[in-house]
């Protein structure tokens, strides 16, 4: 079993393919109310990813959103649209528990913002 097997469990595989990730994440899992400050945290991933272009690892990092959709608060889309991250923002609104486990087990970072 290589290095690779004992970060990527065939159980966390499965998961990740069922979502088509194959990328390096941050994740933030929780509602998006405004107090949440959601579109704080989309600004600053914009930065980020402009930041590490060229980073061999992170150069495609990706924001994942557990929870709430996207359709619920029109600031949070505008800070989509504005910092021009559609292809690297992902809202997936709310998993199992199971599936849960595994994006929090893969994700590069966690985040947790709040005013």
């Amino acid at each position: 079993m290589g290095e690779e097997d004992l970060h990527n469990p065939p159980e966390m595989q499965r998961v990740l393919e069922r979502y088509q990730i194959h990328y390096p994440f941050l994740l933030y899992v929780g509602r998006t109310n405004p107090h949440k400050n959601i579109p704080r945290v989309v600004e600053a991933f914009s930065v980020l990813r402009g930041q590490l272009k060229e980073h061999p690892l992170y150069h495609d990092l990706r924001l994942i959103i557990i929870g709430d959709h996207i359709s619920r608060h029109a600031a949070l889309r505008h800070a989509v649209i504005q910092g021009k991250v559609e292809d690297s923002v992902r809202f997936l609104g709310f998993v199992p528990i199971e599936t849960l486990r595994v994006f929090y087990q893969a994700a590069s970072a966690f985040v947790f913002p709040s005013l």
